[in-house]
């Protein structure tokens, strides 16, 4: 039985499966999360059986990070950030081959660092 701010112990629930799910990702154990997935899915409190199909319905690529812990799309995200940034702050391009060439220049796939031609060739004598 649950306290008088959760009577029918749904939030202890909750808690008690978000706690779980946050400990599988600390400790990566894949086997934990194999049991969280059951325990999620045959929760009483609504929400959290969603979660529980939810995970069961992404098993495969849920459980796919306890065997790749290290693999991320994060760069790629990263990547499309600046690139939806760059058209952002250029306000639109008409020509895609400017645009191109804009995103290369700016993430790094060009450099322009030409050294300048210089103005003066020669140093003129110091006059006291």
């Amino acid at each position: 039985m649950g306290s008088m701010q959760d009577p029918d112990g749904e939030l202890s629930a909750a808690w008690s499966i978000a706690q779980d799910l946050m400990s599988c990702y600390r400790i990566r154990d894949k086997d934990a999360a194999e049991a969280l997935i059951g325990a999620a899915r045959d929760c009483p409190v609504p929400e959290v059986a969603r979660l529980g199909r939810t995970l069961t319905a992404w098993r495969t690529e849920f459980l796919a990070h306890f065997d790749h812990p290290t693999v991320s799309n994060g760069p790629t995200e990263a990547l499309n950030l600046q690139v939806k940034n760059t058209k952002r702050v250029a306000r639109g391009y008409r020509n895609f081959q400017n645009y191109r060439l804009r995103l290369l220049l700016n993430h790094g796939r060009i450099r322009n660092d030409h050294l300048t031609s210089r103005i003066r060739t020669r140093h003129p004598s110091l006059v006291a």
